[in-house]
């Protein structure tokens, strides 16, 4: 049984919770065997301008609204996927990333095909992009209009990896208008 369960574990993709709940029943029945190779599959979240923060989010067909909306409901590893379109916020900054995630902007209505940016737009009045301790990478995005103290467009605290994106028009009174690095940052094909 142990065997069977175990090919059925590596046969399937599964999500966090149906493996975690998998790994609670193996760990639950003392079953010891080495299910090495097996990986967890990243899940995909999609958020355009047309979307609801209440929908599912992992579906093309509904969407998220905001980034924030989807990164809330992410974990470890997953992939955000932003269709083109201006984000803008509430509070402290659009984007506030505090797990290790892929940011993936510039999708068109069908999620099949990166068409341009996606707009993180801070309205003078908040900061683009927090990162935390994390590891993630920003990919296809331009950060305008950012305004906070320090880090106007982005803040990083983290692992950064920023390609293919633009930082343009961003405040700041007090260290890094475009963007204050506290952490590591790596950037690639960006401005």
């Amino acid at each position: 049984p142990l065997d069977s369960t175990i090919t059925l574990l590596q046969n399937k993709t599964l999500t966090s919770l149906n493996i975690s709940n998998s790994i609670k029943t193996i760990r639950n029945n003392t079953f010891s065997s080495n299910i090495a190779g097996f990986a967890l599959a990243a899940t995909t979240w999609y958020v355009a301008t047309t979307g609801n923060d209440l929908n599912s989010c992992i579906d093309i067909d509904s969407p998220c609204l905001t980034i924030n909306g989807a990164l809330g409901k992410t974990a470890n590893g997953d992939l955000v996927e932003v269709a083109t379109g201006i984000y803008t916020g509430s509070g402290n900054e659009v984007v506030l990333i505090e797990k290790d995630i892929t940011l993936s902007g510039g999708w068109n209505a069908s999620f099949n095909n990166q068409t341009g940016t996606s707009i993180i737009d801070g309205q003078e009045t908040r900061r683009g992009i927090t990162i935390t301790v994390a590891n993630v990478v920003v990919d296809n995005f331009t950060i305008q209009n950012g305004f906070a103290n320090p880090g106007g467009g982005i803040l990083n605290d983290g692992t950064l990896t920023l390609n293919n994106s633009l930082v343009n028009g961003n405040v700041s009174l007090w260290l890094g208008g475009g963007i204050y690095n506290r952490g590591t940052l790596t950037i690639n094909n960006s401005m």
